[in-house]
């Protein structure tokens, strides 16, 4: 009995140790970007020219805002101008997967002041995700070339909505 009793609380001290590790790993926040004039005509493929994105404590919840540039393939699409969001959770310290199989973004540099996320394809929506009708776009400037976006920490509160 004494046994079962100690090998349990070793296998559970362990789990909460990952997971406290995990957490930590992961940054929390608000992060946001609203790109220049000047930046967006050196990158005519961007196709958001806003990004605001908040991260639960240890990962458990994302939720990712894009308000679409009139530029790259969300001209083309027809989404210049529009907000589009999407949601998911981060499994690991470096990799937040959206919901419904809508890829996900991978936390490549993080700062005290900044975090920089990379994607192959990140599907934003103007509706609901998982429906199947949504408007959808993707954050990625070419599907399956990483394209990586800088988001600067902001206060909690400028993510207020996202949360």
């Amino acid at each position: 009995m004494k046994k079962a009793l100690g090998l349990s609380t070793i296998c559970i001290s362990a789990v909460l140790s990952v997971s406290a590790a995990l957490a930590q790993a992961i940054p929390s926040g608000c992060f946001v970007r609203e790109y220049s004039r000047a930046h967006m005509a050196q990158q005519p493929r961007q196709v958001t020219d806003l990004v605001a994105l908040w991260i639960a404590p240890g990962g458990a919840a994302f939720a990712i805002l894009a308000r679409m540039a009139n530029q790259g393939h969300a001209r083309n699409s027809g989404l210049a101008g529009l907000g589009m969001r999407e949601e998911g959770f981060c499994p690991t310290a470096r990799r937040c997967v959206v919901y419904c199989d809508g890829g996900g973004f991978d936390i490549t540099r993080v700062a005290s002041d900044s975090i920089t996320i990379s994607t192959r394809h990140l599907r934003v929506t103007g509706g609901e995700s998982c429906s199947g009708s949504a408007r959808v776009s993707n954050l990625a400037e070419v599907s399956g070339q990483p394209t990586l976006y800088r988001l600067d920490r902001r206060p909690n509160a400028v993510c207020g909505a996202l949360q």
